[in-house]
């Protein structure tokens, strides 16, 4: 995973923060078919002392999609501006992350294959 993802992005993209960019990957691969917000991990970085800006959350989002570590897709609503505004959910590339990442002591399996029937709709989609 080192290797895939950190330097890669770190020698792409020249990322400065890289602790910020560890908890990120941690936060959002271990937390696949949750809805996130940047607001709200704007929020609680900043809570925890963290000098960043929100400018450079989506950034980071924006690269971690880019290098296909991750995808977001809105969570449907009846209007497109609403949808924009919500969180969006998350999907990893790949559900070991998932397991590799995560930390709680019980296996939530309907997150995986939730994210298994997302990769394999955005396969044939």
């Amino acid at each position: 995973m080192d290797l895939i993802i950190y330097r890669d992005l770190i020698e792409r993209y020249d990322i400065k923060n890289t602790h910020l960019l560890r908890h990120l990957i941690k936060y959002s691969l271990s937390n696949i078919g949750m809805p996130a917000s940047i607001n709200k991990l704007f929020n609680e970085y900043k809570g925890l002392g963290h000098k960043i800006s929100k400018d450079t959350l989506y950034q980071y989002f924006t690269y971690l999609e880019d290098a296909y570590a991750l995808f977001s897709v809105p969570i449907f609503r009846n209007s497109a501006p609403e949808e924009q505004r919500k969180p969006r959910k998350i999907y990893a590339i790949d559900n070991g992350f998932k397991t590799l990442l995560d930390t709680s002591l019980s296996s939530d399996f309907s997150k995986l294959y939730e994210n298994v029937v997302f990769l394999q709709l955005r396969r044939h989609h």
